[in-house]
């Protein structure tokens, strides 16, 4: 019975020391993107140092259609996660650049995973180029490295009504999502009962969470990949010199795609440029991209996709941002992206609005 007990307990403590270290250590630390993604513990304060560096309010007015724009002295955003940054986007710094300026930002369905809802944005806003639908004078396009062949790919240039129920039927699906049910329970009746059904709840996510922790622990399907840095580029604490980055920043994508894309993207140029549109297409690069020179022992080797799109770096309609942030990590400036995520920070945010502003007067005087 003792020799049962022994194995027993050689078997159950680690797991009851994995589930503790899991409980106690991590998920209380876990934040940003990519912790909250990979099962990372990170410095706490570190967030609250970054989102410090940005401004005080949200100056972008977030809305569901084009069709409600003022617009006279309004600049329209349309993009994904970087665009909706709040008070560390890159609007925000550029309504400091454009006083008397409404900036505009074409929302998504931020759930939804069935389709690319930015994508879907893209082609709304192409209809309206198209159909000369009024528009604002001066429009940002943006879109994160990892998708930017795919979403120029799949651009259709011609009147596409389906975008349009697509959309609504985005928006309706936003205005009927379930509201949390705010009523107040009787605290006799149901306060022991809820609390020993909150409890079983919490023990079971936390085995849950205990299990996928592990297989993520061992980089069993770990969709956060990781890299030493030769030099400290970060400043949250005990992650100085730590790269974490999302999988989908080694996408390979075929040739073709790419030839395809760079046609889409000049004919953007071309019609923006012909209806007096003051036009800047945004690419926030991957972190992966962006940091790789910096790594030791790059087991990976991934070529990053705005390599495919270096011959627009000169053309003032295109913003590629690693081409712009990379000067910054030579001079040894932390923190141009988060540590724990795969954004840029408002230090970076600050950069980008300058360089958008400057691209947005050569077209004014052109």
């Amino acid at each position: 019975m003792k020799r049962f007990l022994t194995k027993t307990l050689i078997m159950v403590v680690p797991i009851i020391g994995m589930v503790l270290y899991y409980v106690m250590a991590v998920e209380p630390h876990k934040n940003g993107d990519l912790g909250n993604l990979g099962f990372i513990p990170f410095d706490e304060s570190y967030n609250t140092t970054i989102n410090s560096m940005g401004l005080d309010s949200v100056y972008a007015i977030s809305i569901d259609n084009l069709d409600s724009i003022d617009c006279d002295s309004s600049i329209l955003t349309i993009g994904d996660s970087f665009s909706i940054l709040g008070t560390s986007s890159y609007q925000n710094f550029l309504a400091k650049l454009y006083p008397g300026f409404k900036i505009y930002n074409l929302d998504y369905n931020h759930a939804s995973e069935a389709s690319d809802e930015p994508a879907v944005n893209y082609q709304l806003f192409v209809d309206k180029l198209i159909q000369d639908a009024p528009l604002p004078r001066i429009i940002i396009l943006e879109s994160v490295e990892r998708y930017i062949a795919d979403r120029l790919y799949n651009l259709k240039f011609y009147p596409h009504a389906e975008t349009d129920r697509i959309t609504e039927m985005s928006a309706i699906n936003r205005e009927s999502l379930p509201e949390e049910n705010n009523q107040i329970k009787s605290r006799e009746a149901n306060s022991l009962l809820t609390r020993i059904i909150d409890n079983k709840e919490k023990l079971r996510k936390n085995f849950l969470n205990t299990q996928e922790y592990i297989k993520k622990r061992f980089n069993i399907d770990n969709p956060v990949k990781h890299l030493k840095l030769r030099q400290e580029m970060f400043t949250c604490e005990g992650r100085e010199d730590d790269l974490f980055f999302y999988r989908d920043d080694l996408i390979d994508i075929p040739e073709n795609i790419y030839t395809e894309s760079r046609h889409k993207l000049d004919s953007l140029f071309s019609i923006t440029e012909q209806k007096g549109i003051r036009f800047v297409f945004l690419v926030p690069s991957d972190k992966y991209d962006l940091y790789k020179d910096f790594t030791i022992n790059d087991t990976y080797g991934a070529k990053g996709q705005l390599a495919a799109f270096d011959q627009y770096n000169d053309n003032p309609r295109f913003l590629n941002g690693k081409e712009l942030l990379y000067p910054y990590l030579k001079q040894g400036e932390k923190d141009i992206y988060r540590c724990n995520d795969t954004h840029w920070s408002p230090l970076a945010s600050s950069y980008v609005a300058k360089e958008l502003k400057r691209r947005l007067d050569i077209q004014e005087k052109q």
